[in-house]
């Protein structure tokens, strides 16, 4: 009895993957109508509409974050509007007009904008805020300091939630939700190898934001710690309360050898035998085809 209701939890989890990579797929060739006729798209709309939601969130007001910049100096002479300011001996970073999102038709490809978008990128702590602007050893990096002036609705894919609204639809279909679901998660804390790696969270994010979501938060693609981005950033729901500067001394990477089953760094975390398959995986998936299940 076990194996069969293993075999069957199985082939649930295979159909989820056969659905999935047809969105992908369909993604890819920016067929908008049959992108809507997707399995996956009907389970995310099923999903946003739910009023029992359990991944919808609110974030309350006084709640802080941090946003990163790397500073560059001109003539390599630190000038004001490179982000250093001196006061009462003490280093400011970036005012409020340089530490918030870029205008609109400014930014680059991101994970959940694509070029152009104006979106707010805020990380829970100063240190995420600064890996993931990627610093070297010897770059200056400030970090704004920003506070939310009123609560706001996201869509939190930091950690699985309950996917019960979905249990009819996957019965119909013959696929695990919570798959399903998780191949979406994953995809906001995977790293980015490709120039269209941010095509399935682009799509996704700009879905949740037209669902009247204020955001999304997910997982650092660097460390443990989360993610948040706001889609309206007027300072009427966020607003920036202060920078600081900070010295990037030195980049000592944490590594684990996935052949050899040991660390290379004494700091790394252990892995077991599974979180290497998985990291193998993942790697496989992403250098060769990123759509690639």
């Amino acid at each position: 009895m076990d194996n069969r209701k293993q075999f069957i939890e199985y082939a649930l989890k295979i159909n989820a993957l056969k659905y999935y990579q047809e969105f992908l797929e369909t993604l890819k060739k920016k067929q908008n109508k049959e992108i809507e006729k997707t399995v996956v798209y009907k389970a995310l709309t099923l999903l946003l509409e739910d009023n029992q939601n359990a991944f919808a969130k609110c974030i309350p007001q006084g709640q802080v974050f941090y946003r990163a910049r790397k500073i560059k100096f001109s003539d390599n002479f630190p000038m004001p509007e490179d982000g250093f300011e001196l006061i009462n001996n003490k280093l400011g970073g970036f005012d409020s007009y340089n530490s918030k999102e870029p205008p609109i038709g400014i930014g680059g490809e991101g994970r959940n904008n694509v070029a152009g978008q104006s979106y707010l990128y805020l990380s829970e702590d100063e240190f995420t805020a600064c890996i993931e602007v990627n610093p070297i050893r010897g770059e200056a990096i400030s970090v704004a300091k920003f506070c939310l002036k009123k609560p706001i609705q996201i869509i939190d894919f930091q950690n699985n939630q309950s996917v019960s609204s979905l249990k009819e639809f996957a019965e119909m279909h013959n696929i695990s939700a919570a798959k399903l679901i998780t191949l979406v998660m994953q995809e906001y804390c995977t790293p980015a190898y490709k120039a269209d790696s941010y095509l399935v969270t682009q799509y996704i994010s700009d879905y949740i934001r037209k669902k009247r979501y204020d955001g999304i938060k997910f997982l650092s693609s660097k460390n443990s710690r989360f993610n948040l981005t706001i889609f309206n950033c007027d300072e009427s729901i966020i607003q920036w309360e202060s920078s600081s500067v900070f010295y990037c001394s030195a980049v000592l990477p944490e590594l684990y050898d996935l052949n050899e089953g040991k660390r290379i760094t004494p700091t790394a975390k252990i892995l077991t035998q599974d979180d290497c398959d998985e990291i193998k995986n993942r790697i496989v998936k992403h250098v060769n085809n990123p759509f690639k299940n």
